[in-house]
Parts: C-alpha cells; structure tokens; sequence
C-alpha cells in the first residue's frame, strides 16, 4: 500500500474578493488550506489582511521587476 502525503499551505491572494479570487479561495479553504485575503478596505475577519499596492513600495524594492 502506498502513503499519501498531503501538503497544508497557507496561501495569500491578492484580488480575493473578485470573481475568480472569491472562488479559488474557498476552493482551497475546501481543500484544507489556508487562505489570507489581501484587501484594499477595511478587514472584516481574521482571514482578511489590509493592503494598499500603491504603498508597497517595499514589495518592489525587494523583489525588482526585471526589464527585458
């Protein structure tokens, strides 16, 4: 008999609250995985994390762009 080896993951997606992020959330939260949701507004659960792109300047810094 062969042993399953089953991954948690707690995943962070930005857009979660749209069309295709409110479906591949509870997909996976189905899954048994975590799920933070990155949100412009206010948090209204302890799944939600506030975040303002245009102030993520720090996100830039560390992981650059490449240009071609």
């Amino acid at each position: 008999m062969r042993a399953v080896v089953r991954w948690i993951m707690h995943i962070v997606i930005a857009g979660a609250s749209g069309l295709i992020g409110t479906h591949l959330s509870a997909t996976l939260r189905e899954a048994g995985h975590d799920v933070t949701a990155l949100v412009r507004r206010e948090p209204t659960s302890a799944s939600e994390i506030r975040w303002d792109p245009q102030r993520a300047a720090w996100i830039r810094r560390r992981w650059p762009v490449p240009t071609p």
